[in-house]
């Protein structure tokens, strides 16, 4: 009897266990979010690139396949903008009437560029704020369906006489402003003027850039970029229109590495021998706290021997 006893016990247990699991493998499918990445400002006649990027994505089952299929709604205001074509990135194909079709055998599970969409402002339009929206956005990874929020992206199309400032945008690199001076930053070591062009885009069709090394040496474009490298934005009368500061974290010497010799710098800038300034010491703060500490020593030190990558 008591033997009896035990097995209904175990047989209730693994009742319950069973129900916990299947609970627990349906309760969460996955989630994700899609980024549209471009500038906003544009004038009549322009054409431009909205880049579509997913990201964040935790807990999609089957994740060994990743993200394989991506459709979505592409709304935008038909008398303000015309679709001009597009082309899919990393291995997708890009099908796109009204409704936008992404899909790729192999499949993505980190941050990835799907597309490119391409637009052009019509002609004789001036002074206007629109939207381009990506919504009933759906995934799947070969076994579910996940969907995701809407995703807006405002144009602004300024008018005939009005100035507009011309800037870079990025959605893998940082650009900020610090008194006046613009600033690229998250900037990985080793990467080449081309890596910075296919990575950015300009709020202006008619614009094209120069890129130049600390020492003020022009670069091409299989050159490496390194710290005080610049960034200059010139307009079809080849005037100056804007200009960017490169900053590669690690890389004190400007010549876009990480090396013993950008070691030795932060070693001597603690041990008050020499003295980072500009933006040789904004590349030595590792951390992004007010100084350059300790901790910023190790982590360059730690990058060196392969045991960390400061750029992840």
């Amino acid at each position: 009897m008591k033997k009896i006893k035990n097995l209904i016990c175990l047989v209730i247990v693994f009742v319950i266990l069973s129900y916990t699991l299947s609970v627990n493998s349906v309760s969460v499918i996955g989630t994700f979010e899609v980024d549209m990445i471009g500038n906003s400002k544009y004038s009549g006649g322009d054409e431009f690139e909205i880049r579509i990027y997913v990201k964040n994505m935790s807990n999609i089952n089957g994740l060994a396949n990743g993200i394989c299929v991506l459709i979505a709604d592409v709304i935008y205001d038909e008398n303000i903008l015309e679709a001009i074509g597009g082309e899919g990135k990393n291995g997708f194909e890009l099908t796109w009437g009204t409704t936008l079709v992404l899909d790729n055998k192999d499949g993505v599970n980190s941050e990835t560029e799907l597309a490119v969409l391409r637009f052009k402002v019509k002609d004789g339009i001036e002074a206007e704020t629109t939207q381009i929206i990506l919504s009933d956005i759906t995934a799947s990874n070969g076994k579910d369906n996940i969907p995701t929020n809407n995703v807006t992206k405002t144009i602004y199309i300024y008018g005939e006489d009005e100035e507009i400032d011309i800037e870079l945008d990025s959605s893998i690199y940082i650009i900020k402003t610090e008194e006046d001076i613009n600033y690229l930053t998250k900037v990985p070591a080793n990467t080449t003027v081309e890596d910075i062009k296919e990575n950015v885009t300009v709020n202006s069709y008619n614009v094209y850039f120069k890129f130049y090394n600390y020492l003020g040496e022009e670069l091409e474009d299989g050159d490496r970029i390194g710290t005080g490298g610049k960034i200059i934005l010139f307009n079809e009368n080849d005037e100056i229109v804007n200009e960017y500061f490169v900053i590669v974290k690690g890389d004190l010497d400007g010549d876009g590495r990480v090396t013993a010799t950008d070691l030795a710098k932060i070693r001597r800038h603690l041990a008050e021998i020499e003295t980072l300034n500009g933006m040789f010491f904004k590349a030595a703060l590792i951390t992004e706290k007010e100084g350059v500490t300790v901790t910023d020593l190790a982590k360059v030190r730690r990058h060196l021997a392969d045991l960390e990558n400061l750029y992840n």
